[in-house]
């Protein structure tokens, strides 16, 4: 679902480090390496391995009840301690997100749903959701987002 965001900062320049449990991405810019976020240090360590220094910045999606530690292992690899990690938050996880209020550090992205005209709703498009995820990459830390209708 973030393909556009990879996709966005591989056109302005950015080297991707794409941690997954089945890594397939080969294409220039992006590097894709084996790493599970149900294992928080196992996957610092190999994104730090990938890294070729420190990161600029981080992107988290990633299931309870990782979150936090996920975020909390990731962030003090980003070259600036003032640079947020972007933490992304679907819409069954918007209870965890009010137990977890931002402490000043990430930037919150909520994704929500589309109201239609006609009364019914849409789950957000990969597009919306990676053009979110991209503004929210430009937020100061302590920032929150609401892409979509929460209601």
């Amino acid at each position: 679902m973030l393909t556009g965001v990879v996709d966005r900062l591989v056109a302005d320049g950015h080297r991707v480090l794409l941690p997954s449990r089945h890594p397939d991405e080969s294409r220039p810019g992006v590097v894709a390496f084996a790493a599970d976020w149900s294992e928080p240090s196992a996957l610092k360590d190999a994104v730090a391995a990938h890294a070729d220094g420190t990161l600029d910045r981080v992107v988290v999606w990633c299931h309870r009840p990782y979150r936090h530690e996920v975020t909390a292992v990731l962030a003090p690899l980003l070259e600036s301690s003032r640079a947020p990690v972007v933490e992304v938050w679907g819409s069954t996880a918007l209870t965890d997100l009010w137990d977890h209020r931002p402490d000043g550090t990430s930037v919150h992205v909520m994704l929500g749903h589309r109201q239609l005209d006609d009364g019914t709703s849409r789950w957000l498009t990969h597009r919306e959701i990676s053009d979110g995820v991209i503004d929210a990459l430009q937020r100061p830390a302590g920032s929150t987002l609401v892409i979509g209708s929460l209601d």
